[in-house]
């Protein structure tokens, strides 16, 4: 038994975070063995390439406005691990979460005795989640996908809805190396007859959307193009109503379209939401590495291709005027010359820096191959001391996170 959360957390992330077969034969057993916790309230299922996280966050925020005692989980976590599990945007206590951790390690050395198989990282957080959860007695839990969708641990839900917000590259090695497979891994977590809400327009990909609601037998609902201008806070109009997020960009702007379309599935499904929460709801939803602002420092956990390139339609509408200093730290695993090239342009001056785990690369080789004429590096400690003016730092949610983390 671990007596620290820090041993527990120590522990749990040394674990693999992929077995040794992708699928969710592992997860189906666990389950069985806890005894169906997941079973023990109503959920939604959000997945997608980017926006997974901030729609959860506006559903999150809707279902709260609305008077639920609401659970979200959400992979991964910008300010500490505590933050993968929350009710109602606060997160588990140090003391719960070392209290499932240490249940979760006598629950992984019994799983491996039956079944000589062993459990995943995400798999163990997910479980984390579904008991956290029942204990708590929730009405309802807002389950954002780890990876993919079909394979994906979290996929042994059956939700009241199913949310997919964008398909983008990320992830090829194990999703596929074209959009049509990745939806397809994506659209994994479509099950029958379950309303889908789909942000992805696409005409390429929308007949596949439609081909597979229509083999589940389940309802599709499409978001509308993006008629866009910026304003603070940003307002938009969507099904004959205006609407006002707080969250700067247009790509928030479909997310929370998203958000409202799954909450109207979910009000017709005997969850009441008035008009009033669902638009204090929205208002009210921040999220922490989405844009965010913090003094002088802008925090934008774009994390791949299609991150960076919502991230720069951000800069376009609100940021232009500005003398940009990029911090820029990136996972080895990305497009990160691709992602490193669409930055650059915008930074008056660049900063490259790397977080210290394994996957990050290092700051010399984005340094080396960087044509900026006022570019530097340094260690990761030394950025708020070495940076001044407007400064965002994108690239990576682990660069957000160490940043942030000595910032507040």
């Amino acid at each position: 038994m671990f007596k620290t959360l820090k041993e527990a957390q120590s522990w749990i992330e040394a674990i693999q975070k992929f077995g040794s077969k992708y699928d969710l034969s592992r997860m189906e057993k666990a389950i069985e063995l806890l005894g169906h916790p997941e079973k023990s309230y109503p959920t939604i299922h959000i997945g997608g390439t980017n926006g997974k996280g901030s729609t959860l966050s506006y559903l999150s925020h809707i279902l709260d406005a609305a008077g639920y005692k609401v659970g979200s989980f959400i992979s991964p976590y910008v300010i500490k691990i505590n933050e993968r599990f929350q009710i109602n945007q606060v997160m588990i206590s140090d003391d719960d979460l070392l209290k499932y951790t240490n249940q979760m390690y006598d629950f992984y050395h019994e799983f491996d005795s039956i079944t000589h198989d062993h459990l995943t990282f995400f798999e163990l957080m997910t479980l984390i989640g579904f008991l956290y959860f029942r204990d708590q007695k929730v009405d309802i839990a807002v389950i954002e996908v780890g990876l993919g969708g079909r394979l994906d641990a979290t996929n042994v839900i059956h939700p009241l809805v199913s949310v997919i917000t964008s398909i983008g590259y990320d992830h090829m090695h194990i999703l596929g190396n074209t959009l049509e497979l990745i939806s397809l891994e994506k659209l994994g977590i479509v099950k029958p007859g379950t309303p889908l809400i789909s942000g992805v327009l696409n005409p390429e990909l929308v007949p596949l959307f439609k081909a597979k609601a229509e083999e589940n037998k389940a309802e599709i609902s499409f978001i509308s193009p993006l008629k866009f201008t910026p304003t603070r806070p940003q307002g938009f109009e969507f099904l004959e109503d205006t609407f006002y997020i707080s969250m700067l960009g247009s790509h928030q702007i479909q997310n929370a379209k998203c958000a409202i379309l799954a909450a109207q599935k979910i009000n017709d499904l005997g969850f009441p939401i008035s008009n009033a929460a669902l638009k204090e709801g929205l208002l009210n939803t921040r999220w922490p590495g989405r844009f965010e602002m913090i003094d002088r420092f802008i925090l934008e956990g774009a994390h791949n291709i299609n991150g960076m390139q919502a991230a720069i339609s951000t800069i376009e509408d609100y940021l232009l005027e500005e003398e940009l200093t990029v911090v820029f730290g990136v996972m080895a695993d990305k497009e990160t010359e691709a992602m490193q090239n669409l930055i650059e342009p915008y930074a008056k001056r660049i900063v490259f820096t790397e977080v210290n785990i394994p996957r990050a690369l290092s700051r010399d080789v984005l340094y080396e191959r960087s044509t900026h004429p006022n570019k530097s590096k340094c260690e990761i400690n030394s950025i708020i001391n070495e940076t001044s003016g407007t400064t965002l730092v994108i690239g990576s949610l682990y660069l957000v996170s160490a940043i942030r983390n000595q910032l507040i």
